[in-house]
């Protein structure tokens, strides 16, 4: 008996102490209980910001506009009314002179991840999310509080006869390399084992076998994504709605996969709000 419940109690163990790794994304949502979204008929749309991730491609930032209109088509229910996006205009390299701030600076830093994990591969995928790691810039102070946020909408905004108004700021758009600490893996294969009875005949039976695998240092892409959500009643000017998604995918540079997935569960969860 203590031969089978000890591997299996050993397997238990590291399966759980896996489970950390799954940790898709720290993702915060808040809808105003009081408002009736059920009623909303008409949504004017914000051209996304996306100047606080300080991205230095215009092309890439015009790709990004343009992915959110796109997802924003998934509400059918309700007239949308939707910014121009202006072409992406040529601009000038920056110099090896020129500053940066604090805040610009810390997204173009590498993100190393110092946790020593042990883990079984049923538990640890290679495309999954892994929680935010020390270095992450503080993305709260990189925009104004929901309280300050309560500021005039813009006229085409109030004059357009919308019921809610929808803005997004891109708060970090960044790829880097990660270091995954030496661990150990635990990795299992099959036996397949026959016995005979007292008669004679075979009983076939399949039997898994544990073994552990060190893994050394290893560095992989990471990909970090912020995006943060308002959405305002037009006729009161109160936000009504906010969420934010921050992800940092491991072993994997897709930025553009990682924020469409970001703007999809938005507008997901939008309608889902409006259209119960």
């Amino acid at each position: 008996m203590n031969r089978i419940w000890v591997p299996f109690a050993v397997s238990l163990f590291w399966f759980f102490a896996a489970v950390p790794l799954s940790q898709a994304e720290d993702y915060t949502l808040w809808n105003d209980p009081d408002y009736s979204f059920h009623t909303v008929k008409k949504i004017y749309l914000s051209e996304i910001d996306t100047s606080p991730a300080g991205i230095q491609s215009p092309v890439k930032e015009h790709q990004l506009k343009e992915d959110f209109y796109e997802k924003a088509d998934k509400i059918e229910t309700a007239q949308l009314q939707k910014d121009p996006i202006a072409p992406p205009e040529p601009s000038a390299l920056p110099t090896e002179t020129e500053s940066r701030s604090p805040a610009v600076s810390a997204l173009h830093t590498s993100a190393e991840r110092t946790q020593v994990v042990t883990s079984d591969p049923a538990g640890m995928q290679e495309d999954t999310d892994i929680p935010p790691i020390a270095d992450m810039p503080d993305l709260s102070k990189q925009t104004a509080a929901p309280a300050a946020a309560l500021t005039a909408l813009p006229a085409k905004v109030r004059n357009s006869q919308s019921d809610l108004y929808v803005t997004a700021q891109v708060l970090l758009y960044r790829s880097g390399t990660g270091l995954i600490p030496a661990h150990t893996d635990w990795k299992s294969y099959q036996v397949h084992d026959v016995y005979y009875d007292r008669d004679g005949h075979p009983h076939f039976f399949t039997r898994t076998v544990n073994y552990p695998v060190y893994v050394p240092d290893t560095y992989v892409p990471t990909a970090a994504v912020a995006v943060r959500f308002y959405v305002y009643d037009v006729k009161t000017g109160r936000v009504v709605s906010s969420s934010e998604d921050d992800r940092l995918r491991s072993a994997s540079s897709d930025l553009r996969g990682v924020y469409n997935r970001i703007i999809d569960r938005f507008f997901k969860n939008f309608k889902k709000q409006i259209d119960p």
